[in-house]
């Protein structure tokens, strides 16, 4: 994978460079689809076709960023509706994070859809 040019702060500059890894999905209402990140990947784009909202948790091995222990959780709208904060909680409409030692991300739409996850080195 090729790195990406990040600033002072790890953020990445300037437009980005083609992905070194793309992952497509087709996915069912409110069914939770789970993805382990590729090797080396450091930063995540996300998206979404048509107006749909999608709840994004990652999770797995944490450098301190605050994901969950577990392998593999799974983000669900429930979650978000009960929970006021915590790490298992999925963020809503995430487009690019850095991954910090997830090795999980896992995406739950509130209608059919299409997403795509780009990763970049």
């Amino acid at each position: 994978m090729r790195s990406i040019g990040t600033s002072q702060f790890g953020w990445p500059v300037g437009s980005l460079p083609p992905p070194d890894y793309i992952n497509a999905a087709v996915l069912a209402a409110n069914s939770p689809y789970t993805q382990a990140v590729p090797a080396n990947a450091s930063f995540v784009l996300i998206s979404a076709s048509q107006s749909v909202d999608i709840i994004v948790l990652f999770s797995g091995a944490s450098d301190g960023k605050g994901y969950p222990a577990n392998t593999a959780a799974a983000a669900n709208f429930a979650t978000v509706a009960n929970t006021a904060n915590g790490t298992t909680l999925g963020e809503l409409n995430p487009l690019l994070r850095q991954l910090g030692g997830a090795t999980y991300v896992s995406i739950t739409a509130n209608a059919s859809c299409i997403v795509t996850l780009s990763y970049f080195n």
